[in-house]
């Protein structure tokens, strides 16, 4: 998966936006990783639940960060 980063008008990182981006593309790759079992495509099936895997990790490395900011800076 490529890194993706959201950031606001001035380039400062945005943990919510982070979060909301990376919901999506894990979204869209579960949907294609059940497209891909449907039609038997084993090694296109692997690929999108590995992506849909990291992003999965990205979502919940960012939790803390997102609650922090919500918060005043305290998780």
């Amino acid at each position: 998966m490529n890194a993706v980063t959201s950031t606001n008008r001035v380039g400062a990182y945005e943990p919510r936006a982070f979060l909301m981006v990376t919901m999506s593309m894990a979204a869209l790759h579960l949907g294609l990783a059940t497209d891909h079992l449907a039609t038997d495509d084993d090694i296109a099936l692997k690929r999108s639940l590995e992506k849909f895997g990291a992003c999965v990790k990205a979502m919940l490395d960012t939790v803390p960060e997102v609650f922090a900011d919500k918060n005043g800076g305290t998780p």
